[in-house]
């Protein structure tokens, strides 16, 4: 039924009302709530809600206060819906699932937060001769490989300058090709020959002279500077390749004596 009003008298003989209703055979009393301050009350409503103050235990206030470490946390901070309608305490084991949205602000190109070029590598790789005679044309070391020369897969940088230590003062003039991918290389000792699948790899081609080695001691050091050659790693690391084609004649007396260094400005 409907919500009744019932006009009754008080003490004073003023007319009061009471709004009653039924909760099934029973008649009930309706109460209106109220907040706030001796005649300055506020309606409970649902745009005024009744204010309320959690208690926890016997003192009044928030369950947990900001940076408030427990060993033993009663009930959980918060939830999230599992698979299969489950709810999970979120914790370090379960953390809370996040979606990236559309619309969202994404790096652009790669993925790489707080170095943004200009690294500068000096790559130093192992390489081994023979110390037998070799002729104008040979191949010194097979292929060399520049190890992460680049930063990134398919990252670029320029080639400032290459040094050649010559621990047998050799002073071998020679071509050293860049190349940008894994290429097939004639062995150590062995004349250059070209594979035509290999030709588009190239990145350039530095010349090294006998005249520009210098003798220290007993061994000698060519260094090419200011060579500028912009470099890019197009296979599937972020490795570098080099070729030295002998244009003298050396014979070397150990298997470490040629020792190359190339000195990289990577993006």
């Amino acid at each position: 039924m409907a919500v009744e009003v019932i006009e009754i008298k008080d003490a004073n003989g003023v007319s009061q009302r009471v709004y009653v209703d039924k909760i099934g055979t029973d008649n009930v009393q309706v109460v209106k709530v109220g907040f706030g301050v001796d005649d300055a009350l506020t309606l409970a409503t649902t745009t005024s809600g009744l204010p309320v103050n959690v208690v926890a235990g016997s003192t009044a206030g928030t369950e947990y206060t900001e940076g408030a470490t427990d060993s033993t946390i009663t009930g959980s901070a918060i939830l999230w819906e599992d698979a299969s309608d489950t709810l999970r305490a979120v914790s370090v084991a379960k953390p809370l699932p996040v979606q990236v949205a559309s619309g969202v602000v994404t790096l652009a190109g790669e993925d790489h937060i707080g170095e943004v070029g200009g690294n500068t590598a000096i790559i130093k790789p192992t390489v081994t001769i023979t110390t037998s005679a070799y002729t104008a044309g040979d191949v010194l070391g097979g292929k060399i490989t520049l190890t992460n020369a680049m930063r990134k897969i398919n990252g670029s940088g320029v080639l400032q300058s290459i040094t050649i230590f010559d621990t047998d003062n050799e002073k071998a003039a020679m071509d050293i090709i860049l190349f940008s991918a894994d290429l097939t290389v004639p062995a150590d000792n062995a004349a250059w020959a070209w594979t035509s699948a290999d030709f588009g790899k190239v990145l350039g081609v530095v010349s090294i002279a006998s005249t520009d080695y210098k003798t220290i001691g007993s061994e000698a050091i060519a260094t090419i500077s200011a060579i500028g050659l912009p470099v890019v790693a197009t296979g599937s690391v972020a490795h570098l390749y080099a070729v030295a084609v002998l244009s003298g004649s050396p014979t070397y007396g150990a298997t470490t004596d040629f020792r190359p260094a190339f000195h990289l400005l990577r993006d």
